[in-house]
């Protein structure tokens, strides 16, 4: 019986600790869950309140005003040599409009981690759920 109970508790101790070293831990910030992108330094999710349903290698989304966004990309992704791509995600309006800044934007404090995305409908800014992704 005490073979067992050692066994059991044993087992235990590895899975917990496997979950820890694998990236079990939730990360503290916007997204609500990790996004499957293997050939992408980053992408995300948004709702069109800047809500992050999910994500990788980015950190958070604001909406600083209406169909202005600030993604705001990890430390470690170095995305000023890549083409980033946004498009418009489910929900959003058919004569929905959406850009993406290539270079840092003076929307977003000109900051070298932070992308503008812009969304709009029928040539005016309006908030809209969006995809975004940093090959």
């Amino acid at each position: 019986m005490k073979t067992k109970k050692s066994l059991i508790i044993g087992v235990v101790g590895v899975a917990l600790g496997l979950t820890a070293g694998l990236g079990g831990v939730a990360l503290a910030g916007t997204p609500e869950s990790t996004a499957r992108t293997p050939y992408a330094q980053a992408a995300a999710v948004v709702k069109a309140d800047a809500t992050v349903v999910r994500a990788k290698g980015v950190v958070r989304v604001d909406r600083v005003d209406a169909g202005r966004y600030c993604v705001t990309i990890a430390d470690n992704i170095n995305w000023a040599l890549s083409v980033p791509q946004a498009t418009l995600g489910p929900g959003a309006k058919w004569n929905g409009e959406i850009r993406v800044a290539s270079g840092t934007s003076g929307v977003c404090g000109n900051d070298p981690h932070k992308l503008g995305v812009y969304t709009g409908v029928s040539g005016a800014y309006a908030d809209q759920p969006f995809n975004v992704i940093i090959p």
